[in-house]
């Protein structure tokens, strides 16, 4: 399904998802793979087109942080020197996230669990570009702690940044950012363009947009 030149709603994200995996028999894995390489392969050009840079990848729970342990794996091959800070409790981490979480683990990526401000704020200065993995389409309404502070930090430093799929805080459909959202350099979004990309003030948070395919 060529889709690309389209603006999709969460809706509508969620039945693509759900086709390529229930009628296509696309497994979800090879979509999170696809997705995660894309962005790797996004970074890599913020960075100049080599591999002799750092990265902070900052993972939510769900498939959007899963998108980016993929990313981590990819530019850890690549040779860039590569920490995730995991904002979510591993225990309440599933399904394809679980799986890929579990490989760069076992490939000795540095896993970072503390989330103070000092640390945090080290992290983020010490690094060349931070991936945005912490929430996804689905995310709606308000931003909860740890997660506004972090979105603060990352906005504070005036790093490059790299937005998976959509820049977390802002709305998929509708572009509203309630409070604060990650004010992104460049996106890498999956499949089509959010619909809320085509609001007036998305660009703020978005940067450049780049529409990946991911084998739906």
């Amino acid at each position: 399904m060529h889709i690309s030149s389209q603006f999709l709603t969460r809706e509508q994200m969620r039945e693509y998802d759900r086709k390529a995996i229930e009628e296509k028999g696309i497994p979800g894995m090879l979509l999170m793979e696809n997705a995660g390489r894309s962005c790797a392969e996004k970074c890599v050009e913020l960075a100049g087109g080599n591999a002799d840079f750092s990265v902070a990848v900052f993972a939510g729970g769900g498939n959007n942080g899963g998108d980016g342990f993929v990313a981590a794996r990819h530019l850890h091959l690549k040779g860039a020197e590569v920490c995730v800070v995991l904002t979510a409790d591993e225990s309440k981490i599933s399904g394809d996230a679980a799986e890929n979480l579990k490989i760069i683990k076992k490939m000795g990526l540095q896993i970072i669990h503390t989330l103070d401000s000092e640390n945090l704020r080290s992290i983020i200065a010490a690094r060349d570009i931070i991936i945005d993995a912490l929430l996804g389409t689905g995310f709606s309404g308000s931003l909860r702690e740890p997660v506004r502070s972090i979105i603060s930090l990352i906005n504070e430093s005036g790093k490059k940044v790299l937005a998976v799929d959509i820049p977390s805080g802002m709305d998929c459909n509708t572009a509203d950012v309630e409070d604060i959202a990650v004010k992104a350099e460049a996106t890498v979004t999956f499949a089509a363009r959010k619909k809320g990309f085509a609001a007036d003030n998305a660009a703020e948070y978005t940067g450049r947009i780049t529409v990946a395919g991911i084998g739906g």
